[in-house]
């Protein structure tokens, strides 16, 4: 089978995932294949690069009803011009399999050994994977793909690991912009989990915030804010400090997770001083 023998898939055991950009740009792919893989028992037999568009990526959505969101805009602004990756996995019962190794939209609400729950996830735009409610929508879905221009991964922008495979990750973008305004490091400040467990990933990054508000008044007008998911302070932070649009986006996306992330750690007894108030 090549890449283009059966775009959409045509036969009943074999399935199609979607990594998005994020995957991509914190080169997590092959992490992702090995992880589906072990977890699902599935086979890898192809994958292609492509990119959307603003209107492929809501038609791509809309066959699933994805556009309603108050998200909806920033998924756009992810995808809007960049690649992704498409893959086919076969074996038994594969659409099944991948949808249960997905995850929760929200990765606080997802379960460890899902790839939302892992990784260093941390909010429902940059959650990695996209896998089709059915096979009805798997070929709706696949069709829209075939027609999307080829594309080529982006080049890796090298940061300290695991730090660069978790450039898609919100709360580690914050530190990683804040601290050195306080002249902090943060590959110090936060020591990302190996792991990638998702809720491990929020703790550790919310303690390291809330160590960087102690420092200065501006700084914990930014953090209360942004982990109450209030975005007036952090929209006057980016245009202070001049922040890449890919970052200010992940900020962005991060203000989308606040109430989800404070509900999973206080349900999960983190200290006061380690949960949203």
């Amino acid at each position: 089978m090549t890449a283009t023998d059966d775009f959409p898939p045509g036969r009943p055991w074999l399935a199609m995932c979607v990594q998005a950009p994020d995957a991509l740009a914190s080169s997590l792919c092959r992490m992702l294949d090995r992880h589906i893989a072990e977890r699902t028992g599935l086979v890898l037999q192809a994958s292609v690069i492509r990119v959307h568009d603003a209107g492929s990526i809501r038609a791509f959505y809309s066959v699933s009803g994805g556009t309603a969101g108050a998200h909806w805009p920033l998924v756009e602004a992810l995808y809007d011009g960049r690649p992704v990756r498409i893959a086919w996995w076969a074996g038994d019962e594969a659409l099944t399999r991948l949808q249960q190794i997905k995850g929760r939209t929200q990765p606080a609400e997802s379960s460890p050994d899902t790839i939302r729950g892992r990784f260093w996830c941390d909010n429902p735009v940059t959650n990695l994977i996209h896998v089709s409610d059915s096979e009805e929508a798997m070929a709706r879905e696949g069709r829209i793909l075939a027609a999307l221009p080829a594309g080529r991964p982006p080049g890796q922008v090298v940061l300290q690991r695991p730090w660069d495979w978790a450039r898609h990750s919100a709360l580690p973008t914050l530190v990683r912009l804040l601290a050195p305004d306080l002249g902090a490091d943060p590959h110090r400040l936060l020591a990302l989990p190996r792991s990638g467990d998702a809720a491990e990933t929020a703790r550790r990054s919310v303690r390291a915030l809330r160590r960087l508000a102690a420092f200065a008044p501006a700084a914990a007008r930014l953090v209360e804010a942004y982990l109450d998911g209030e975005g007036g302070p952090l929209e006057e932070f980016i245009g202070r400090r001049r922040i890449a649009p890919w970052d200010a986006l992940i900020l962005r996306a991060g203000l989308h997770a606040a109430a989800a992330w404070r509900r999973r750690l206080k349900a999960d007894g983190a200290a006061p001083e380690e949960h949203f108030q």
